[in-house]
């Protein structure tokens, strides 16, 4: 059973998938792009109701795993079009 979409237990396993994921191919492509629009949606709603995602996403570096997938050549250009629009909300959208 999948954890409530809302959820640090939601939060954690998306962040495990990605430190997991060593290169971005196409046979992994759909679950990563998927994977960084939750973690905006997850962000952007914690950052509003539930600090605890917002923590979790700074204390495991998340923007870090991020740019290492970012940095690869062999990182599909859709997940890296996906990462930018993901950075981008993050950074329009977080309340100081």
């Amino acid at each position: 059973v999948p954890p409530p979409k809302f959820s640090l237990a939601n939060m954690s396993r998306l962040h495990q998938h990605l430190h997991d994921t060593v290169v971005v191919t196409e046979r992994n492509r759909a679950a990563v792009v998927d994977n960084l629009r939750t973690i905006a949606e997850l962000v952007l709603w914690g950052d509003q109701n539930d600090p605890v995602l917002f923590d979790f996403f700074l204390e495991k570096n998340m923007l870090g795993i991020f740019w290492r997938l970012l940095e690869q050549r062999e990182t599909p250009v859709s997940v890296k079009v996906q990462m930018l629009q993901t950075l981008s909300i993050l950074i329009s959208n977080i309340e100081a």
